[in-house]
């Protein structure tokens, strides 16, 4: 399993402005995830995804405190910096649209992982969006701290799309993760 650099650049740009706390996040990293983070990263580039896991749980862990609303605000932040590369992401004046670019371009970041995203048009100014993954990651407490970051991605990507007091809710089921979203 990989993950673009797209996705992985951000979480070692995190940690590498934190390096003061090293002993902290030596609790959940690796030595060979530290060879990436004090490496060169490109977001074209592949690397793998348990370094991508662990790292996300150390930012989660040791910068955000465990925190889901600190994640999902991060999240927002991570989305202002993506748009920089991929701004074609944004359709003006249509949330559901660059929505739809979001959610067709998170199967371009991630290789041989197994999930499946759905859809749903509930009326205007909210959807449902269910992602559903293998029972392996669904029992990882980390991937609801991933669940939160692509709700704050979620909610500056309709912002910048010109939807108005985006709000993504999170809720993790047996099968998948549930995003109520909603604007004005």
């Amino acid at each position: 399993m990989k993950v673009k650099g797209t996705w992985f650049l951000p979480y070692v740009q995190m940690i590498r402005a934190n390096k003061a706390r090293k002993a902290e996040f030596d609790d959940f990293l690796q030595p060979q995830d530290w060879e990436i983070i004090n490496n060169k990263v490109l977001v074209s580039s592949w690397y793998p995804f348990e370094s991508y896991r662990r790292m996300g749980e150390a930012v989660f862990r040791v910068l955000a405190r465990g925190d889901l609303q600190t994640v999902q605000a991060t999240g927002q932040g991570l989305m202002r910096e993506m748009l920089k590369t991929y701004k074609n992401m944004v359709v003006a004046n249509d949330p559901i649209a660059s929505l739809g670019k979001l959610l067709q371009n998170q199967s371009n970041f991630f290789r041989n992982i197994d999930s499946m995203i759905s859809f749903t048009k509930k009326e205007p100014g909210q959807v449902e969006i269910q992602l559903a993954m293998t029972h392996e990651f669904l029992a990882d407490p980390v991937t609801l701290a991933f669940a939160h970051q692509i709700a704050g991605k979620m909610e500056e990507l309709i912002s910048q799309a010109g939807g108005k007091h985006a709000k993504v809710e999170v809720k993790k089921n047996p099968l998948n993760f549930a995003f109520h979203v909603t604007w004005q």
